[in-house]
C-alpha cells in the first residue's frame, strides 16, 4: 500500500510540475508575440522632395511642375511586409495636378527599400480654380504630396496582418526664386 500511495505522490508532482512549466512558457510566449513580435504597420520617410524644374509661360498658358521625390520605406516587424503597386499624388488645393506609380516590392523584417519618383504637375488642371492667380501674384504655390501603400505583413510565414502606411506632405513652390520647402506627417 505504501508503493501506490507513493508512486500516486510522485504522478501528482510530476503532473504539477509539468502542467505550471506549460503555463509559464504560454504565459512568456503571449507576452513576447503581445509585445515584441507584434505586428506594426510600415513606416514612410520623406527624405526630400525637391523642385526638379518648372515652366510657366501666362499666354499660350503653360505650367509643368516637376518634383524629385526620394522616400524610405521602413518595415519595423520581424517578418517581411509585402505591398501592391502604390501610386504618389501631387495636388493643388484639392485638385489632383500629377501622380507617379511606385512599384511593388517585398522588405525584408527589420528592413527598409529607398524608393526615387518623379511627378510632373501640368497646369491645365490647375488653373480653373480661383486661387491660382492669387496664389502666383503672391508668389508661392502649395501642393500636397501623397502617399499610400497597402500590403501584408507575414510573421515567420504563420500571421499574415493586412498593413496600410500613408504619408502626406504640404510643399510650398516658390516662383521667383524656382525653390520648394516641404513639411510632412504622418
Amino acid at each position: 500500500m505504501g508503493k501506490v500511495n507513493n508512486s500516486s505522490r510522485a504522478l501528482k508532482l510530476c503532473f504539477s510540475i509539468t502542467s505550471l512549466l506549460v503555463i509559464v512558457l504560454l504565459t512568456v510566449s503571449i507576452t513576447l508575440f503581445l509585445t515584441l513580435l507584434k505586428p506594426k504597420q510600415p513606416k514612410i520617410i520623406t527624405q526630400s522632395v525637391t523642385l526638379q524644374s518648372i515652366k510657366f509661360s501666362a499666354i499660350p498658358f503653360l505650367l509643368n511642375v516637376n518634383l524629385g521625390i526620394n522616400i524610405t520605406i521602413q518595415n519595423p516587424n520581424y517578418g517581411n511586409f509585402e505591398y501592391e503597386n502604390g501610386r504618389v499624388l501631387v495636388s493643388y488645393r484639392g485638385t489632383v495636378a500629377g501622380e507617379s506609380p511606385v512599384s511593388g516590392e517585398k522588405i525584408p523584417g527589420r528592413g527598409k527599400v529607398d524608393l526615387r519618383t518623379e511627378v510632373l504637375g501640368i497646369g491645365e488642371k490647375l488653373v480653373p480654380g480661383p486661387d491660382f492667380w492669387g496664389d502666383y501674384l503672391d508668389g508661392c504655390w502649395n501642393f500636397t504630396l501623397s502617399i499610400g501603400l497597402k500590403g501584408k505583413a507575414n510573421i515567420f510565414k504563420l500571421l499574415k496582418i493586412k498593413a496600410t502606411s500613408y504619408r502626406t506632405c504640404d510643399i510650398s513652390v516658390f516662383i521667383q526664386s524656382h525653390s520648394s520647402t516641404y513639411f510632412c506627417s504622418s
